[in-house]
């Protein structure tokens, strides 16, 4: 189900990011994702296939933590207008940034995952477009 979301019948996509580098994602790789167990639990990420490509090409927020970017996008949904954080871990390559995990953070967790390097934001990119 994940594979075909976000890759239809391809082995693996590259994807532009807002940062100006390259994402991939190989579908080898994405039962690593789906395979996260917690206490013991598989914990079902594949229900959270539909938001990781906006995740990645339309995010709020890049982090450059080490060799690893941290992609996070806040979705909001429902009645009560929900706050619904994604982030993506996505591990450096030589020819780009494989997507490593994907998962659903709580709101109060996002500024734990703000370290590093911004590289990118969407109030600075707007902020620029603007002049």
């Amino acid at each position: 189900m994940l594979a075909s979301e976000l890759l239809g019948a391809a082995l693996w996509g590259v994807f532009k990011t807002p940062d100006g580098d390259r994402a991939i994602i190989h579908k080898g790789w994405l039962r690593h994702i789906v395979g996260q167990e917690s206490d013991g639990v598989r914990d079902a990420r594949e229900r959270f296939a539909k938001f990781i490509l906006p995740t990645l090409q339309d995010p709020d927020e890049i982090w450059l933590v080490g060799g690893r970017k941290r992609f996070i996008k806040v979705f909001v949904s429902g009645k009560e207008n929900r706050l619904k954080p994604m982030l993506l871990v996505l591990e450096n390559l030589a020819d780009g940034f494989l997507l490593w995990t994907a998962y659903r953070i709580r709101t109060q967790e996002i500024n734990k995952q703000r370290t590093g390097t911004l590289l990118y934001s969407r109030e600075l990119a707007v902020r620029d477009k603007d002049g």
